[in-house]
């Protein structure tokens, strides 16, 4: 299959499920048919729309705006 193909079966999907392992990240997409397809990235990537970045391989080093401040805070495991 190519990246095009690729693509064009997942028009239309939708966003099921994200999440990280140490520094790869995963995103489950499912279809109006049942189908589920999953993106792992384990490279340098950077998604985003016209509102600007919605996810980044960096993510996981740069703490919520709600951070405190304390390590105890900072969950690594939300992206």
């Amino acid at each position: 299959m190519t990246p095009a193909d690729f693509l064009k079966k997942m028009k239309g999907t939708r966003l099921l499920e994200i999440g990280r392992a140490a520094g790869m990240a995963w995103l489950h997409f499912g279809s109006d048919e049942g189908s589920v397809y999953a993106l792992h990235f384990h490279c340098p990537f950077r998604l985003q729309d016209q509102t600007g970045i919605l996810i980044a391989n960096g993510d996981i080093y740069v703490p919520a705006s709600s951070y405190s401040g304390h390590e105890a805070d900072f969950d690594y495991d939300v992206l």
